[in-house]
């Protein structure tokens, strides 16, 4: 059983070296074609030998025999026996001719049964051939119907598992009349050759396998070589080194493919320098202008504030533009700060701060502080988490990214019940926030987590709003070692998940790359059933 297991490994880590190699793959497709074409040039070649030689063989036999069955018939026309004594001694003696002219030690004279005569001599066996039973009866038939006429049969040889013929005539005796001449010819000198070719065959056949596999070996390894080192170079490139560049050397096809590989490196490297100029002065231009408005806003927000003060000593018209003044002040301040902030994850000037807390204790807290939206949009919080569940991460962070999914819930889960899931796995902390709302397409899923998206620009928002927050929670949960994920169907509401590391010097999360997370981790995976 060990073995058999051994011997399975040693499959299975040569299938996963193929499929990660395609030199290997290459020489394995290379001798499992060459294997099976040498088998059919062996098995075809071997049969064609096997067949020469057996035809070569059994025309020697027949010619040897029809000169054979010439001198006795001969010998037995000349022959003056004329008593039954006579006759038998001539068989006799015809018997030895005939193992001599035919070289075999195997030879038959028998009389030719006829139902009205009886027979005046007994048959004559060689030695080495005990009795009639090694002939063939169909030849026996085949001899007597046609006695101006060879036949032969292949047959065993009698006393030997040796592969032969026996070759029939008839010859008329004289007193004694018709009788049959049977010859055994050995064929296992024929049969030791064709053996030999066939094991020459095989050794070739294995000696050219294994002669292509090797030169399929260094011939993939040569082709590849530049294919690697174009890899090697488009990693390096991959990460941040633009001046890398492919050798060019020669002039075939390889030279063309380094030569278009430097063209579009040069052209990356020229619009990623662009792009970065651009993207370098977009930042600076929204953090500045951000940090210029900060200040006329702020005048604004006081005299604004003083209004909003005295708003029910003012009159019906101007306490209403009073209070959207207020309204959209406090919107305007809200896109001021996110956007310093997206400025600051996009400078790198970002740090978490890791400290212990309990993840339960936090997440009560923010639905405490969200509970006047909740009550204000019509919704319940309902709330799944253990009693305790000590983490050490940014605890801000994690409450920033938990007010955003309850905002968003509340906002449009239509006054039905807002679902909290805290639970952990070994080394991640999980928090699932439900509604029951109309829920978010396929096409909408994919772009929840881009800056200043929004899911239907038509809609009135009740809560505010500019399309950043979930933007904001996604940049944090990566500073934070985590990821997001959304799961939905429309007409069944949505969840929104955040995981992150229990403790940051034991990772258990890899944040996802794109702004479409399948999932809330690589270990973790969540549908809505398990907010049920």
């Amino acid at each position: 059983m060990s073995r058999g297991r051994a011997w399975g490994g040693r499959i299975h880590a040569l299938a996963s070296r193929a499929r990660r190699s395609l030199r290997v793959r290459s020489v394995m497709l290379t001798i499992v074609l060459s294997v099976i074409a040498a088998a059919a040039v062996h098995g075809y070649i071997g049969y064609r030998i096997s067949q020469q030689l057996y035809h070569v063989a059994v025309s020697e036999s027949v010619e040897t025999s029809t000169r054979t069955v010439s001198q006795v018939q001969s010998a037995l026309s000349s022959s003056a026996a004329q008593t039954p004594g006579a006759v038998q001694t001539l068989l006799n003696s015809l018997l030895a001719t005939a193992e001599t002219a035919s070289g075999s030690q195997r030879v038959a004279l028998l009389h030719t049964p006829q139902d009205d005569v009886v027979p005046i001599t007994q048959d004559v066996l060689s030695s080495q051939l005990e009795s009639t039973k090694a002939i063939p009866s169909a030849l026996r038939l085949s001899v007597k119907g046609h006695p101006n006429d060879l036949g032969w049969k292949a047959v065993r040889l009698p006393g030997s598992s040796a592969p032969g013929i026996v070759v029939g005539a008839s010859v008329n005796v004289p007193l004694a009349g018709q009788h049959e001449l049977y010859i055994f010819y050995d064929f296992s000198s024929q049969q030791s050759t064709l053996v030999y070719a066939q094991w020459m065959l095989f050794l070739a056949a294995v000696l050219l396998v294994f002669l292509v596999g090797l030169i399929t070996w260094f011939t993939v390894g040569l082709v590849l070589r530049p294919v690697r080192q174009t890899a090697a170079i488009s990693q390096q490139l991959a990460s941040g080194d633009l001046t890398r560049r492919l050798p060019v050397r020669g002039a075939d096809e390889i030279v063309s493919l380094a030569e278009s590989f430097n063209t579009m490196a040069d052209s990356l490297q020229q619009r990623i320098v662009e792009l970065g100029r651009l993207s370098e002065l977009q930042r600076r231009f929204v953090s500045d202008v951000s940090h210029e408005l900060r200040t006329p806003l702020t005048t604004i927000a006081l005299a604004e504030s003083v209004l909003y003060d005295k708003r029910r000593t003012l009159g019906e018209e101007k306490r209403r533009t009073v209070e959207l003044l207020h309204d959209e002040v406090d919107r305007f301040t809200q896109l001021l700060a996110d956007l310093l902030e997206m400025s600051r994850f996009d400078a790198g000037a970002q740090e978490a701060d890791q400290v212990p807390f309990d993840l339960s204790e936090c997440v009560r807290s923010m639905l405490l502080s969200e509970l006047p939206i909740a009550r204000r949009m019509g919704c319940e919080l309902r709330l799944r988490a253990p009693e305790r569940l000590p983490v050490v991460s940014d605890s801000r962070r994690v409450g920033r990214i938990l007010r955003n999914f309850l905002t968003n819930a509340c906002e449009h889960g239509h006054g039905k019940p807002v679902e909290v899931t805290v639970r952990r796995s070994a080394r991640a902390a999980l928090v699932l926030v439900r509604d029951h709302g109309p829920g978010l397409s396929e096409e909408q899923q994919r772009h929840v987590f881009e800056r200043f998206w929004r899911g239907d620009t038509s809609r009135q928002r009740t809560l505010g709003g500019n399309g950043l927050g979930l933007s904001i929670a996604w940049e944090d949960a990566r500073l934070l070692g985590g990821s997001l994920g959304v799961w939905s169907q429309e007409g069944q509401g949505a969840v929104f998940g955040m995981q992150f590391p229990i403790s940051p010097e034991d990772p258990a999360v890899e944040h996802a790359s794109v702004r479409r997370p399948s999932r809330v981790g690589p270990k973790l995976r969540f549908t809505g059933e398990e907010v049920a």
